[in-house]
């Protein structure tokens, strides 16, 4: 069993794996609205692409972590911890 705080920190690491991978279809979207700027034909346009989807990833990613935070603001405290009792 995991213990609060790695539950906190494998949430936390979540959040901005799924913030971060809306990259992906922002990207996928890019080239079908702007296909002479952002396509995979091109070496400029690749670039333009992953570009795009590295700004993207960072900008959710830390939106999505960001949202955990408020949400969880800091790990519960451990039950399982207590000092024992004289």
């Amino acid at each position: 069993m995991k213990t609060s705080t790695q539950k906190w920190i494998y949430g936390l690491g979540a959040a901005a794996i799924s913030g971060g991978s809306s990259s992906v279809v922002s990207g996928l979207t890019s080239m079908g609205i702007a296909p002479d700027k952002f396509n995979m034909n091109s070496t400029s346009g690749m670039i333009h692409l992953f570009a795009m989807m590295l700004a993207n990833f960072a900008i959710s990613g830390f939106l999505g972590t960001m949202l955990y935070l408020k949400q969880s603001p800091l790990p519960p405290e451990d039950s399982n911890n207590n000092p024992p009792k004289p």
